[in-house]
């Protein structure tokens, strides 16, 4: 995939094998995950779903979690999905089984949630909006991608003098908040401090350009490249 089809790109499984596998990805797919399921969250109301979704939050900075914190993980997904399985046959609990899913694979790290996000988006409008909105969401993913992932060509460096008081403060109140509103003004600032690096300072400019949590611009500002 060339950096045009990249940008251009509205299908995030076909974008998963460009960049699986990279030095970064392991930390990376985790805030796409979570992104994806935060898309969600008013369909996931079983209490070990949400905590397993705020555990893999918590972590995502930290070493690999033991293989029996996954099991947990995904047995409280499994556990909520067999409560609503019997009553699946209504639109909206599909949704929520398509959801709790999602937490399954978002625990186990099998790269497969946004998949089900996607569903659960369609399942959740019903059969008449089922396909527009399966497509809508696959779009967003894909922006989610090019938000955390960057360029897929080559790995952008930060000149460290470009890391004023100014731009960590923006991108650590940004990275803590979740609140992406400031990423223009942390282009400004980067720019202030010499950088000229277009890519990083279109990616901050970009007004279609959507933020989460892992962007890789905040995240080069912060050190954790």
């Amino acid at each position: 995939m060339t950096e045009a089809e990249w940008r251009a790109c509205d299908n995030p499984a076909r974008m998963r094998g460009v960049v699986t596998g990279r030095p970064d990805s392991k930390r990376r797919w985790v805030f796409f995950d979570l992104a994806c399921v935060a898309r969600v969250h008013d369909l996931i109301d079983d209490a070990g779903c949400l905590e397993c979704v705020r555990a893999v939050a918590d972590r995502a900075e930290q070493p690999q979690p033991p293989p029996q914190w996954y099991m947990l993980g995904q047995s409280a997904a499994d556990g909520a999905i067999r409560k609503v399985w019997l009553r699946r046959t209504d639109p909206l609990q599909q949704a929520r089984v398509a959801a709790l899913r999602a937490v399954s694979r978002l625990a186990s790290g099998t790269l497969a949630t946004s998949d089900m996000v996607c569903v659960a988006a369609g399942r959740r409008v019903g059969q008449p909006g089922l396909v527009g909105a399966v497509a809508a969401e696959r779009k967003l993913h894909a922006d989610y991608l090019r938000c955390v992932f960057g360029s897929t060509l080559s790995r952008v460096a930060l000149d460290p003098a470009w890391r004023t008081d100014t731009a960590v403060s923006l991108a650590r109140g940004m990275y803590e908040g979740r609140d992406f509103a400031a990423m223009p003004i942390l282009a400004d600032a980067l720019q202030d401090a010499g950088c000229d690096t277009d890519g990083i300072l279109a990616h901050c400019r970009d007004p279609h350009q959507v933020h989460v949590r892992g962007c890789w611009v905040v995240d080069l500002v912060l050190g954790k490249e």
